[in-house]
């Protein structure tokens, strides 16, 4: 994958595609959004993710108003002046997703990042195409199967150095021929420092075992996960392993209660 055309579009929108045909398609992007209403995937007053059929692929474009609602409703001052003056969200998105599929890893392939600012407030929209698999909430496999191939590929993704921003089972898909992982949702996906690392990959390893726990409602399938994953990367101690595990059942537990 290059590194992508920059991108002008008549309407202010500022940023990189992909080629001169993406270029072409985004020209005037706010008619273009008007006119390709998509399915609605997710929709909150902060950032919404559509589902668009186009002549040159079906894409997934997210529309990012603030980074959280409260923050757009400025109830939340630190969250709006963090998205106010931060880099663009969208060609952060985009940067990562080369670094992922540079290093080897499969993720959506970017088709589009740009941001416009109005009286200096940013909006992002970043595009990607479609991949066409299910997500592994929706269809996980044979359990043991799933938890060996979480376990490596997880591994695998923290040993390159990257750390997820939502690492969970709905932001995950599997290549069926290479039966290696497909990372979604890379808007937060970063290569921390490595002071930092172990944190955010510990920070990634809490949240697929919630995921487990939720999705299977049995503490084996997290604990087995932890255990593979500790067979692979032994700077995990087996401490360390219980604590996640402990925090993803009260969290659970806790969840139910309300």
């Amino acid at each position: 994958m290059g590194t992508g055309l920059r991108f002008h579009s008549k309407d202010g929108w500022n940023g990189l595609a992909t080629d001169e045909l993406w270029q072409q398609e985004f020209q005037r992007l706010d008619d273009w959004l008007k006119g390709h209403p998509g399915k609605t995937v997710v929709s909150y007053p902060s950032r919404e993710v559509r589902r668009v059929e186009t002549p040159h692929g079906v894409i997934y474009l997210k529309y990012i108003r603030a980074l959280t609602d409260a923050g757009l409703a400025h109830q939340e001052w630190f969250s709006w002046a963090k998205w106010v003056f931060r880099p663009s969200r969208a060609l952060a998105t985009w940067r990562i997703s080369q670094k992922l599929l540079a290093a080897g890893f499969a993720c959506p392939v970017p088709v589009l990042a740009a941001r416009r600012r109005l009286k200096g407030y940013p909006n992002d929209i970043f595009a990607s195409l479609e991949i066409p698999r299910p997500n592994l909430w929706d269809e996980p496999g044979d359990v043991t199967e799933l938890v060996r191939i979480l376990a490596e590929e997880t591994a695998r993704f923290h040993e390159a150095g990257f750390a997820h921003g939502d690492f969970i089972l709905r932001n995950l898909c599997l290549n069926p021929s290479t039966r290696h992982l497909i990372f979604l949702d890379n808007d937060r996906t970063w290569r921390p420092l490595p002071p930092f690392r172990g944190h955010y990959q510990r920070r990634n390893l809490a949240q697929m075992a919630y995921s487990l726990l939720r999705r299977f409602e049995d503490v084996a399938v997290p604990h087995a996960f932890l255990r593979e994953y500790r067979c692979l990367v032994p700077a995990l101690s087996e401490r360390a392993a219980a604590k996640i595990l402990r925090g993803a059942e009260t969290r659970l537990a806790h969840r139910k209660k309300t």
